[in-house]
């Protein structure tokens, strides 16, 4: 199945971009041909197809357990039949409660070889979305393992059937189903933040998921030796790596907490392609060490948030010369549309990379609200042209109206997104033109948390705007105004988000006003209003200054994380603005400064639970004095976070 193909089908790139593209299809006797037409069929064909000819080539590989292909193939073969034997139909909808890892992938593609639609139940998300999408999904097969298996009895209704993948016959099946599946039958439906205070939903068809993994497949010359890790449970990033007979690992860094293992395991496992949000490559990057190396990463494609001058700055501190970076543009329902390649020789004049250049089978152009094209090098909304657009929403025609430009032929995708587009074709990203913010890589409709904010008790106005911090990341910020009888608590807040929510919708900071600012017009005027100050002065703590070489390290490195000056060791890590990430980044310097072994996990569920400086230090103490055989530490010296505490009498 393997042979040479042309590295740069389709794509009409100027001659710098085209050098550096080349440098990815050093392996093209390896790569499997993916063009166009191999997209009218099943995604479960060529997954076997490539199964059939690599059977021993290791597919998946976590910590604790490793598929080849030949075992992929059969255990979703087994989970397949299995569902067909419970009487689920073609067409219906499958509900999948996994964390990131194998049993997730072999649920995905054991639902798809069933003609199940796959519907992703963040094992993140609180009980109250769940049980919404269950329901709006009308989902009646939910799929988990027994390390779920509580919370999914407890989402499930009573006409709903658990099945525990722990359950079924080891070793699955050598024969796939005898299905007829068609390419425009749907296979994903994927929950979005939306406007309406609920998450909307998505369908994605066979013929959309392969248009999809055959751009970036030729945009990048994925080949069957890639080992490629994507760090948060996705059901399309899988289908890159196996469709392609390369290696997929999963990184369930959403629920380890630990960026100095993901490091550690990129390194031994010699992974070629890294694919991440923007913010998790900031993060990850941060805690490297100046000697940390990744000679075998070939490819670092970046998504979601727009990538700056830092970030490449931090891809050439720490990567090989033969290393790419990729900025990646795209979109839940229709995955990359355009890429920017970056190596070690790019000159990036401006404070933002580029958005990119329109990949295989795709054509971007500019809209007006007419819905008529713009011209070159105007503003515009970001519309994407191509044979794969035609995704669909869940039970609302409304939205598909909204999604499309009915005069213009090709079908044209409106992606929300300006932009405007540079003579050689590079689209330039300028933001959004709705109320739709990314954090962390997570799409957030600002209406859905504004909408959640005025549900609670107290609250008589509620607004939500994306502030972006020094580092480049966004973070969600709330600004209230209490009703007159109200006492509004922001800690107490946070915990009833907690409740409706997922962790990234979950305001960082509160500001809380006596008024909103107003137009003219009477309308909200976000732009007037105040942008954080990054102080504490208007958190609910008393203040502690803190005290002794423990807490005033650790608070040196929470000052340089959160970006905050004045820190008390009983302030709430949470009400600091601080996130998943960002705990990520603490517990890695503050480790690596006391040199001390211990759990990341521990440290990471406190400081997300309601963790304090106080309270981590409590626990650095005691291991950092027993790893120090009890030296006295009033005896140690204070050094910079940079280079950890000095342990010199």
């Amino acid at each position: 199945m393997t042979g040479l193909h042309d590295p740069l089908p389709g794509l009409h790139l100027p001659a710098e971009q085209q050098a550096i593209r080349k440098k990815c299809f050093l392996d093209c006797e390896a790569c499997i041909p993916f063009p166009e037409d191999a997209t009218v069929q099943p995604i479960t064909a060529r997954f076997e197809r490539v199964a059939e000819s690599l059977p021993h080539h290791i597919a998946l590989k976590s910590l604790t357990r490793t598929l080849t292909y030949q075992e992929l193939d059969r255990e979703t073969n087994g989970l397949a039949h299995h569902l067909i034997k419970r009487g689920l139909k073609s067409g219906e909808t499958v509900g999948l409660l996994f964390d990131n890892g194998v049993d997730a992938v072999v649920a995905q593609l054991g639902a798809l070889k069933a003609g199940a639609v796959r519907v992703e139940l963040d094992v993140s998300f609180p009980e109250a979305r769940l049980r919404h999408i269950l329901g709006h999904a009308e989902i009646r097969v939910l799929i988990t393992t027994g390390q779920y298996l509580a919370p999914a009895e407890q989402l499930a209704g009573p006409n709903t059937e658990i099945i525990n993948l722990d359950d079924l016959e080891p070793g699955g099946c050598k024969t796939a189903p005898h299905l007829s599946l068609q390419p425009d039958m749907s296979v994903t439906l994927m929950y979005t933040s939306g406007s309406t205070g609920q998450p909307k939903g998505i369908v994605r068809n066979h013929m959309n998921e392969l248009h999809s993994v055959m751009r970036v497949t030729n945009s990048v010359g994925l080949s069957i030796h890639d080992r490629l890790i994507f760090t948060r449970c996705s059901v399309a990033m899988p289908l890159h790596a196996l469709l392609n007979g390369a290696t997929y690992y999963p990184a369930d860094l959403a629920h380890n907490g630990d960026l100095i293992a993901l490091a550690d395991w990129i390194r031994d496992e010699k992974i070629t392609v890294y694919r991440s949000a923007v913010s998790t490559f900031r993060a990850f990057t941060r805690t490297l060490k100046d000697t940390d190396r990744f000679p075998d990463l070939r490819l670092i494609i970046l998504q979601g948030e727009p990538v700056y001058r830092a970030d490449v700055d931090a891809y050439r501190n720490h990567f090989s010369d033969q290393c790419i970076l990729v900025s990646s543009l795209g979109l839940s329902e229709l995955g990359d549309y355009a890429h920017y390649f970056i190596d070690k020789a790019s000159s990036v004049p401006e404070s933002t990379v580029p958005g990119g250049y329109p990949l295989t089978d795709t054509d971007i152009i500019l809209l007006e609200n007419t819905e008529e094209c713009v011209a070159e090098n105007s503003q515009g909304e970001i519309g994407v042209q191509g044979p794969y657009v035609n995704v669909s929403a869940w039970r609302r025609p409304d939205l598909d109206v909204k999604m499309y430009c009915k005069n213009l032929k090709p079908l044209t995708y409106r992606t929300g997104d300006m932009g405007s587009l540079r003579n050689d074709g590079c689209v330039l990203h300028l933001g959004r033109k709705d109320f739709q913010i990314k954090v962390r890589g997570n799409r957030v409709d600002l209406a859905e948390v504004e909408a959640a904010l005025l549900e609670l008790d107290g609250i008589a106005q509620a607004a939500a705007i994306g502030h972006t911090d020094t580092h480049g990341d966004v973070q969600l910020v709330a600004y209230i105004v209490a009703d007159p009888s109200g006492i509004v608590v922001t800690e107490a807040i946070r915990e009833i988000l907690k409740t409706i929510l997922p962790e990234y919708m979950i305001p960082a900071l509160f500001v809380q006003m006596e008024n909103l600012p107003l137009t003219l017009t009477g309308k909200l005027d976000k732009r007037s209003l105040p942008i954080p100050d990054n102080i504490r002065s208007s958190l609910e703590t008393d203040f502690r200054e803190p005290q002794g070489i423990v807490e005033e390290y650790i608070a040196s490195v929470w000052k340089d994380v959160l970006q905050i000056e004045r820190l008390g060791i009983d302030d709430l890590f949470l009400e600091l603005g601080g996130d998943s990430l960002k705990a990520m980044m603490i517990i890695a310097r503050v480790i690596d400064g006391f040199e001390v072994d211990i759990s990341r996990r521990t440290l990471f569920d406190m400081l997300i639970g309601a963790g304090t400086i106080g309270q981590m230090a409590d626990i650095m103490e005691k291991h950092y004095l027993q790893s120090l055989d009890q030296i006295d530490k009033h005896d140690l010296q204070y050094r910079d976070p940079d280079s950890g505490p000095d342990t010199a009498k």
